[in-house]
């Protein structure tokens, strides 16, 4: 996606705020949600279920697109075109986090935790309390 310098003393809390503000203006929670899904299918066409390297790839590869994503959805819930974008049916989010959890009964290195997590901010914002605070972090 590029690189971006910071000029003078920034705290990270500020450096975050910054890279998601970019990020917003590029259509980014579409793109993490077409990443996200597109990795979730990779990896269920991968033949061999076991601890292989190219599965280690893929697996950090799922793990970083969900750092990222939850991430954003973290720094950017006080923006409700956000919350409504992310829990809009056409990103898939929904059904790529039930086809994960459904991959990960037979694969070994489907990162659930996490996609449990995308999963629970989904449902959060679909039913319940649209904003995240300190606590949830």
């Amino acid at each position: 996606m590029g690189e971006f310098n910071f000029e003078g003393d920034i705290s990270l809390k500020e450096r975050k705020h910054i890279g998601n503000t970019l990020l917003n203006k590029c259509d980014g929670l579409k793109i993490l949600c077409i990443l996200f899904h597109n990795t979730i299918v990779k990896m269920g066409e991968v033949e061999n279920k076991g601890m292989d390297n190219s599965n280690l790839i893929l697996e950090l590869e799922l793990r970083i697109v969900c750092n990222i994503l939850i991430n954003f959805c973290f720094y950017n819930n006080h923006d409700s075109n956000v919350v409504q974008d992310f829990t809009h049916s056409d990103l898939l989010i929904e059904e790529t986090c039930l086809m994960a959890i459904k991959l990960s009964l037979d694969t070994s290195f489907v990162p659930v935790r996490k996609i449990i997590l995308v999963f629970y901010i989904y449902i959060r914002y679909l039913f319940g309390e649209k904003k995240e605070d300190s606590s949830h972090k």
